[in-house]
């Protein structure tokens, strides 16, 4: 990336988070960077990705995390992240058949725990069922292997106090918490996102929750 975007992505990030520090080098550690454009050639989202393909208690595993997204309200509920971890997911299906493939990232906003919820069938932790030992396991590895931290068992939360977090309105976040169940459990198991805490979130990419994703889309699209 230019000068120029890593000037702009810096400015973008400023009016939505209460603290840039360590953005860059955090960005610029990652595999891959998705930049998402307007059609006035303004920035309108971000997302960083890594495929970590390994041998986890005995299964041959892949992670595709993906971390630092943003996206701007215009841009909100065209399926972006989906997409394109379902492009990231074609390449893995392609380089590691024989893998177990699994989507994560830690999530210090109701709005990014809801993208998974809302897209997929399965996922951990939710309200609906609970975390069976193995992929208990498997978050507690990759938060020590990616952000380098041991996570609360119970909760699957790194508390990080001061950390950058998004500038989300008290006012608008209870609204939603009076109507949406998924929310009311992100903000109990995780009270401390507001402050930069993250919740470990898991998604097994199996074709029952592709079809999830897959069906939403259509939906959306036939609503237009």
């Amino acid at each position: 990336m230019t000068g120029d975007d890593w000037s702009l992505i810096l400015t973008k990030a400023a009016d939505v988070l209460g603290d840039t520090t360590g953005l860059r080098e955090s960005i610029e550690g990652r595999q891959r960077v998705a930049l998402y454009w307007n059609r006035d050639d303004d920035l309108v989202g971000l997302c960083t990705v890594d495929l970590r393909p390994e041998e986890f208690m005995g299964r041959p595993v892949l992670c595709i995390y993906t971390g630092n997204a943003w996206l701007h309200p215009e841009v909100r509920g065209m399926n972006l992240v989906p997409k394109l971890g379902a492009r990231c997911w074609l390449e893995a299906v392609r380089r590691w058949p024989k893998h177990t493939h699994y989507w994560f990232f830690g999530s210090n906003s109701y709005k990014s725990y809801l993208t998974m919820a809302r897209n997929l069938v399965e996922f951990y932790p939710s309200r609906h069922q609970e975390t069976p030992e193995w992929e208990t396991q498997y978050i507690a590895h990759l938060a020590q292997e990616i952000y380098g931290v041991e996570i609360n068992a119970e909760t699957f939360v790194h508390s990080s106090p001061g950390s950058r977090s998004f500038r989300e309105f008290e006012e608008d976040v209870e609204a939603v918490l009076q109507e949406d169940p998924d929310v009311r459990y992100f903000t109990q198991l995780n009270p401390g996102y507001g402050g930069g805490d993250k919740l470990m979130c898991l998604g097994p990419l199996t074709l029952n929750n592709w079809g999830k994703v897959l069906m939403r889309s259509i939906r959306r699209k036939l609503r237009k």
